[in-house]
């Protein structure tokens, strides 16, 4: 359940991540024009098997001033950090992705801030049914509240994707405060995966510091089979 795919589940599913991740450098944007590793501007079709999904990570910045690049993305799913946008902001993107055969669903942004920052969300092909979690544990619904993280879910002909995106405070090195903040929504964010039932199960995160800094994903890449 929480451990790396296998052969079989390999056939529905290709994670395609950028490294996004980012110690300290709030004020430093993600260049979205630029492919990630695994190339997802090329044809979806050329090389990639029509019966694999490809999901890909990326921080955004701002999705509303950079959706024309976020729409070149050929991945099938894209797991967003940092959309920063407005509830109108939101509305115009989802129209706009209409226009490219395109869905998305998008969380709050961080009420502590009092501007428009943080938030996650996800963008997928419209022939793929996701869904949002809603009525999780407590833990669960009061790291959403925070605009940092949200559990996204999708049937596979039978088999369960889960996408969880988060989003860390900035500035998470080791024994900082921001780094115990991130590391309190990973704890929660494992405890509801492991409510759900079995199937594929990714994490998408940008966490804002270096995996030692967060002793939660320490432990599940160690101890609990969790692939990196």
């Amino acid at each position: 359940e929480n451990h790396c795919p296998n052969e079989a589940a390999m056939a529905h599913l290709e994670a395609s991540c950028t490294d996004q991740r980012r110690e300290d450098r709030s004020d430093e944007c993600v260049d979205v024009h630029q492919p990630c590793d695994g190339d997802s501007t090329q044809d979806p079709n050329s090389e990639v098997e029509k019966d694999t999904i490809v999901v890909e990570t990326i921080n955004v910045t701002s999705a509303h001033a950079n959706q024309g690049a976020i729409f070149k993305r050929s991945a099938n799913v894209l797991c967003i950090q940092e959309h920063s946008m407005t509830h109108a902001m939101i509305k115009d993107f989802k129209e706009q992705a209409k226009l490219h055969n395109k869905k998305a669903m998008f969380g709050p942004t961080d009420p502590e801030l009092g501007r428009m920052a943080a938030g996650v969300g996800i963008m997928f092909d419209d022939n793929i049914k996701f869904y949002e979690l809603e009525n999780g544990n407590k833990e669960y619904e009061d790291i959403k509240a925070t605009g940092r993280c949200a559990i996204y879910c999708a049937d596979l002909d039978g088999t369960t994707l889960t996408c969880c995106i988060m989003y860390g405070w900035t500035g998470g090195r080791k024994n900082t405060c921001e780094a115990m903040r991130t590391d309190d929504m990973c704890a929660a964010a494992r405890a509801q995966l492991e409510l759900l039932p079995p199937g594929l199960k990714l994490i998408a995160a940008d966490l804002n510091g270096p995996i030692e800094a967060f002793p939660t994903i320490a432990h599940m890449i160690r101890e609990e089979g969790w692939c990196d």
